[in-house]
């Protein structure tokens, strides 16, 4: 027999399935579930859970606050069409005019558009769009850069608010 090692302990699994049963819901250990496998919104946090609060990392739940409401409006969209030519290149740009919706103010986000087939592809472009140059009530200015060179066309959907 070595030195130091514990003796077999007779049904040592049932003896922590017990521990862990017993610490199950208690204050600070493990958490009890419900019915579904959920933990219940009781033993999160402090305070009341519902559809305006959220649990912050403090462990208390609040009352969301600032940012946008339900209801913000999209300001406009539009599909741009983007040429990288017919040579390979990292690099396009197009200015966009027409659109009576950009303002001073106006965050525009732009996402490519895979055309039919081309999802993988156009996942793996890895396009890093950026708008600039917003011109009130008429447009901006669309440049698409990608890792890996690109050339034909590209549409990209861009959305204002």
């Amino acid at each position: 027999m070595i030195q130091g090692l514990p003796r077999p302990v007779a049904n040592f699994a049932e003896q922590v399935k017990s521990v862990i049963a017993g610490l199950r819901g208690a204050s600070g250990w493990l958490a009890g579930l419900d019915a579904g496998g959920k933990v219940p919104t009781g033993q999160l946090g402090t305070g009341t859970a519902s559809s305006s609060t959220y649990l912050r990392g403090d462990r208390t739940w609040a009352t969301v606050s600032g940012g946008p409401t339900s209801g913000t409006a999209v300001a406009g969209t539009v599909a741009v069409t983007v040429d990288f030519g017919a040579s390979f290149t990292h690099f396009a740009q197009t200015v966009v005019t027409g659109q009576a919706w950009v303002a001073s103010g106006s965050y525009i986000v732009a996402m490519p558009q895979a055309a039919a087939g081309q999802v993988e592809e156009t996942a793996l472009m890895s396009f890093q769009p950026v708008i600039s140059d917003l011109s009130v009530g008429d447009g901006f200015t669309l440049s698409v850069y990608t890792p890996i060179e690109a050339k034909g066309t590209y549409t990209f959907n861009c959305v204002g608010v």
